[in-house]
Order: C-alpha cells, then structure tokens, then sequence
C-alpha cells in the first residue's frame, strides 16, 4: 500500500532518477545519517558521554569473553555447566 509523502504517493522499493532504492519517504541511504554521524553527535553530550565511557571496559569485557567462548567451540549452556552455573547469567551493566 503506497504511502503519501508531501501530498504525493510513494510506493515501496521505489527507486530515484539515478537508480537507488528509496524507503517510503522517498529517500536514499545517502541522505540519511550514518552510524558513525549518530554516535559522533551522540557523544558531544558530556553526560552521554561520560556514561559511555563508564560502560565501555564491561562491553569490552564481555566481547572478549564471547569470543573466547566461540574459539573454544562451547555454547553458552555448555560453558553455565561446566561454571556450575545453574542457569545462564548476564553481566551486568554497571560494575
């Protein structure tokens, strides 16, 4: 069902004059920001920031520990038994 943007209609996986897919409003991946424009606006908020950092050793952490996890071939009902963990646990977020 097309969508109406601006007073016109504009269907699904339309594509621009040049080829692109375009999402309902009408609007290529280029015009919208990335990933690293999010995160780099994200952290010029000292707070955002600063809570960033605070979590960031906890998510290094816990990559290293998944990965050392996969290398060794286990899942993680296999590692919870062989920790004697009766069931599986998340780390927490904040020490």
């Amino acid at each position: 069902m097309p969508s109406v943007v601006a007073g016109r209609s504009a269907p699904r996986n339309q594509r621009d004059r040049f080829g692109k897919k375009t999402d309902e409003r009408g609007e290529t991946a280029m015009n919208r920001p990335t990933f690293h424009d999010f995160k780099k606006k994200a952290l010029s908020d000292p707070d955002i920031r600063a809570e960033h950092e605070s979590l960031s050793a906890a998510y290094h952490l816990r990559k290293k520990l998944i990965g050392l996890r996969k290398k060794a071939g286990l899942t993680q009902e296999e590692l919870a038994k062989r920790l004697h963990c009766p069931t599986l646990v998340s780390l927490p977020n904040k020490p």
